[in-house]
């Protein structure tokens, strides 16, 4: 796995606006669950028992780490323990984990201010079913590479310890941005994030503990940690279908990454199937480069030259949606 690099300090970020949690009026609270653009509420520590507000990381890490999780110095590991990796973050190792799950006393602490989360526990539309939040921990330098949530979800990310900094880019900018086809990953990984990001309009969030930072639906972020810190992300859905096609998305998402990851090691269970995906995989090759050149038309005139692409990648993602359904079932092995 190629390692992420940082945002490049040569571009300018707007800064994502805040709201102390004690100021929240109805227009805000409305926005957290149904808006379009980023925003920071601070100062849910003050709601939490003192262990968990000292913002320690030994403090509220109470989890259990998914095996297939762990990144170290970029590169995916099966066989770090809990502690052995609390102790990395601790001496400010290349480390990073997504995808803990939180012990459940924290689950409940964590859901202040209650009148926030008794709506959402209301309207039950939690990303694949899941009302537990999920633990990301990082030590500093390390990085999440440019994405966005792949089940296309909105996110309440909360920092429960240490200091993170998230760029983010709205969906409004996703045509100036290169990522590859299908899934939402950015082409970064490969060519830098300068030259992947430098025609977009992107925002910028400083976190320290205590801060909720709301994404919503498609909205891109890479997450870089100058220190040590932890955070738990609430995923949620605003409706029903957003929910279904969400649920469907997901599982295009893991279905294809686990074939290339087959393809990739010279499988020979998956390279029977090559012939089925080989028009995925030259339409992919044609992509990249049609985006690179798209995005640099500017206005309408670029979405309507896009348009043909753009109604190819979603013709394709309905044909092969229940072959990659079949291969997250046969082949899935983890992120």
């Amino acid at each position: 796995m190629i390692a992420a690099r940082p945002i490049s300090k040569r571009q300018t970020f707007t800064a994502v606006p805040r709201v102390d949690v004690d100021a929240l009026d109805k227009r805000t609270t409305e926005h957290l669950f149904s808006g379009t653009t980023p925003i920071i509420v601070e100062g849910l520590q003050r709601g939490w028992p003192d262990d968990v507000a000292t913002g320690q990381i030994r403090d509220v890490a109470l989890l259990n780490v998914a095996p297939e999780s762990i990144f170290i110095n970029g590169k995916q590991v099966f066989d770090v323990d809990t502690a052995a990796f609390i102790e990395s973050v601790e001496n400010n190792e290349n480390v990073r984990v997504f995808g803990a799950r939180m012990v459940p006393r924290l689950n409940d602490v964590l859901r202040t201010p209650r009148h926030l989360f008794e709506r959402l526990e209301h309207m039950d539309l939690w990303r694949n079913g899941n009302d537990k939040p999920i633990a990301f921990i990082g030590a500093g330098g390390a990085v999440t590479p440019l994405h966005y949530d792949h089940e296309e979800n909105e996110n309440w990310h909360i920092v429960l310890a240490g200091e993170r900094t998230v760029f983010l880019w709205t969906d409004d900018q996703s045509a100036r941005l290169l990522k590859l086809p299908f899934i939402g990953l950015s082409f970064g990984l490969f060519m830098g994030p300068l030259f992947t990001t430098r025609l977009a309009r992107g925002m910028r969030a400083d976190l320290r503990t205590g801060d909720l930072l709301f994404m919503p639906r498609r909205c891109w972020h890479q997450v870089e940690y100058p220190k040590p810190s932890m955070a738990v992300t609430f995923s949620f859905h605003k409706t029903k279908t957003e929910q279904v096609e969400g649920r469907d998305r997901g599982d295009f998402w893991e279905g294809y990454m686990s074939y290339l990851q087959g393809i990739a090691l010279g499988r020979r269970k998956q390279l029977i199937y090559l012939p089925v995906v080989l028009p995925l995989l030259v339409f992919g090759t044609v992509y990249v480069p049609a985006r690179l050149a798209l995005s640099a038309i500017p206005g309408q005139v670029g979405r309507w030259c896009a348009a043909p692409l753009v109604a190819l990648e979603r013709l394709l993602y309905r044909a092969y949606l229940p072959f990659f359904q079949f291969a997250k079932r046969k082949f899935w092995v983890g992120y």
